[in-house]
């Protein structure tokens, strides 16, 4: 199964990183793994 991430879902889920790294950047870090940047950027 492949996911198409729409331009819209991208820039939300780096809102809500950015949103959570203001409290805690350790848990921003972990929710915006590495794997899943990937996957976006793909």
């Amino acid at each position: 199964m492949k996911i198409i991430w729409s331009p819209l879902a991208i820039e939300r889920l780096e809102e809500i990183a950015e949103y959570i790294q203001e409290d805690d950047p350790i848990a921003a870090k972990k929710m915006g793994d590495l794997r899943i940047r990937q996957h976006l950027k793909t």
